[in-house]
């Protein structure tokens, strides 16, 4: 009868340690985890930082390219000081002005996140996401612009070569 006293004894050790060994296993899986879950979040941040930082900083360009390309599409079709010549401009500058808040609101490039836990890293990660749709919204903009007029241009020159054709033939030519 003793021996199954120490049986249970034995087993009863056993399953101590073993629930303490795993039980500082899990405590340090979780550390690790918790922290590599850190360490990602600040890649995103740090990617979607510099991701916002090279779109903002390509849009003025963007926009005086769209300006110009307007301009000249509404000098081709005689449009130039028309309320929608007007209208885009004032767009324009509306959205510098919104390129110049977005600028303030950007952190600044050398700004260190380390000693941001988790939850305040991913709180600064949906505020850069946030930033970077409305930078985006913009590129979309200008970019859908200068789609349209390059589309517009190429029916302006199908319109000129047309007209040119036409005054160019001749009655009874055959043509």
């Amino acid at each position: 009868m003793a021996a199954i006293d120490w049986i249970g004894t034995a087993t009863g050790i056993v399953g101590a340690v073993t629930g303490i060994a795993g039980a500082v296993t899990g405590a340090i899986s979780l550390h690790k985890t918790t922290q590599l879950k850190a360490i990602e979040l600040r890649l995103k941040l740090k990617t979607g930082l510099l991701d916002a930082r090279h779109a903002l900083e390509s849009l003025p360009g963007l926009i005086e390219q769209s300006i110009g390309s307007r301009a000249h599409v509404h000098s081709a079709s005689g449009l130039y000081q028309s309320s929608g010549q007007k209208l885009w401009m004032d767009e324009a500058e509306a959205d510098r002005k919104q390129i110049a808040q977005l600028e303030a609101e950007m952190p600044e490039a050398s700004a260190e996140y380390e000693s941001l836990n988790a939850a305040g890293l991913e709180t600064e990660l949906v505020r850069i996401h946030g930033l970077n749709a409305r930078i985006a919204g913009l590129v979309s903009k200008y970019s859908a612009a200068l789609e349209e007029d390059a589309d517009a241009g190429k029916e302006i020159a199908r319109t000129a070569r047309a007209a040119a054709s036409a005054t160019l033939r001749r009655p009874g030519d055959g043509a």
